[in-house]
C-alpha cells in the first residue's frame, strides 16, 4: 500500500504528509491542505463501518440544523475505502481559519469548551440515540469497569496489589459511585442522549482570529449515553491544576475556578432535566472516578492498555485522580453552591 495512492481513492489528486500529534488514528493532511485522511486503528475500533456511520449520521443532523460540524467525503458510494491490506481509511475536509488548543489560552477559553459542548448536546435532544451503535463496547459502563478492577486485584498476576493496598480501599469504599448513572437510565430519570465521550480541549476547533469554538472534532467516540458523561470528562481534565501524571502530588488540585467557568458555559447553553441538574455535583467526580479505576486496573494486569514510559506511570495516574476526587469531596457545599447560582 503506498499513502499517496490513498487520496485518489476519494476523488483527491494530492499527496500527504503526517498531521497532528493523535494517539490512536494516523492522521494526514493533503499537500493543498484542503483534506484531512485518517487511517483508523481498527484493534481500538473494532467495528469502524459501524463507528463512520454514527459520525455520518450525527454530522449529517448537525448540518440540518445549521450548525458547523466536521464534512466528510465518499470513496465511492461509501464514506470509506478500505485498502488491499484491510486497513480503513477515512477523509474528511480541512476547516480553514481554525486551530486546537492544548492548554486555554485565556480564560474566556473554558466557558467557550463548556458552551460548546452543550449547544452539541442540546442540538441532539431531539435525535434517536438509540440507533447509534457502541463503536467501543461498554465504554462507560462503570459497574463493568469496576467488576473488571475486582478481578484484576483477585487475580494480581503481577504481584503488585500488596503494594497499592491504600489506593485499592479508596475505590472500594466508593463502590456506590459505579452505579448512579446506570440507575438512572434503568429507572429513566436520566435520558439516553448523543454523546460526544472525549470532550478534552484539543477536540474543539477554535477560530484563529476570534479565539470562539467553531465545532467538536474526533467523533468517533459519538454514542447513546449521559450529558453527564462528557460534562464530567471535560471537567476531569479543564478544572484540575496539573497533568493528569503530575509526580507531585502537591501541585494536583481541583480549581473551583476553573471549574465554575466551564460549568458556566455548559449550563448557558445545555437544556438538561430535573435528575441531570440534580447529578452535575456528583457528576464533578464520576469520570475522575471511572478513569481512575481504570488506570489501577492497568497498572494490576501489568501495564497493557494505557501507554507508559516507566513502571509505576499507570499508579502516579491513579493518584493523581485520587487526590482530585478527594478535593471535590472536601469542597462539596462550594460546588453545589456554585451550580446553584449558575441554573
Amino acid at each position: 500500500m503506498n499513502l499517496n495512492d490513498i487520496p485518489q481513492h476519494f476523488n483527491i489528486n494530492s499527496r500527504l504528509s503526517d498531521y497532528g500529534d493523535g494517539l490512536i488514528n494516523n492522521t494526514y493532511v493533503t499537500d493543498d491542505g484542503k483534506y484531512i485522511i485518517q487511517k483508523i486503528n481498527t484493534n481500538v475500533f473494532t467495528n469502524p463501518v459501524g463507528m463512520t456511520d454514527n459520525i455520518i449520521k450525527v454530522t449529517n443532523h448537525l448540518e440540518k440544523k445549521g450548525i458547523p460540524t466536521l464534512k466528510f467525503i465518499k470513496s465511492g458510494d461509501k464514506y470509506y475505502y478500505t485498502d488491499e491490506d484491510g486497513n480503513f481509511w477515512r477523509c474528511s475536509k480541512f476547516i480553514d481559519n481554525t486551530v486546537t488548543y492544548s492548554a486555554p489560552p485565556d480564560d474566556k477559553c473554558l466557558y467557550y469548551e463548556g458552551r460548546i459542548i452543550g449547544e452539541f448536546h442540546k442540538a441532539m435532544i431531539d435525535f434517536d440515540a438509540s440507533v447509534l451503535c457502541e463503536p467501543i463496547p461498554d465504554f462507560h459502563h462503570t459497574k463493568r469497569r469496576f467488576e473488571r478492577f475486582r478481578a484484576a486485584l483477585a487475580e494480581d498476576k503481577t504481584g503488585r496489589a500488596k503494594t497499592v493496598e491504600k489506593e485499592v480501599g479508596f475505590f472500594l469504599n466508593r463502590e456506590n459511585y459505579a452505579s448512579v448513572i446506570l440507575d438512572g437510565f434503568a429507572d429513566g430519570s436520566i435520558p439516553l442522549r448523543v454523546t460526544h465521550n472525549d470532550t478534552k480541549l484539543n477536540n474543539i476547533l477554535f477560530d484563529k482570529d476570534t479565539k470562539k469554538p467553531v465545532c467538536l472534532i474526533d467523533l468517533d467516540t459519538v454514542m447513546p449515553g449521559s450529558v453527564l458523561y462528557d460534562y464530567s470528562d471535560a471537567i476531569r481534565i479543564c478544572a484540575s491544576t496539573s497533568a493528569e501524571d503530575e509526580k507531585d502530588i502537591s501541585k494536583v488540585s481541583f480549581s473551583l475556578d476553573c471549574f465554575k467557568t466551564f460549568t458556566e458555559g455548559f449550563l448557558s447553553s445545555s437544556e438538561l432535566n430535573a435528575r441531570e441538574k440534580d447529578l452535575l455535583r456528583f457528576s464533578a467526580r464520576l469520570m475522575l472516578f471511572e478513569t481512575g479505576i481504570r488506570f489501577l486496573t492497568d497498572y494490576l494486569e501489568g501495564d497493557v492498555y494505557f501507554k507508559t514510559t516507566y513502571p509505576e506511570h499507570n499508579l502516579v495516574r491513579t493518584r493523581n485522580h485520587i487526590k482530585l476526587i478527594e478535593d471535590i469531596e472536601s469542597h462539596e457545599d462550594e460546588i453545589q453552591n456554585i451550580i446553584d447560582n449558575l441554573l
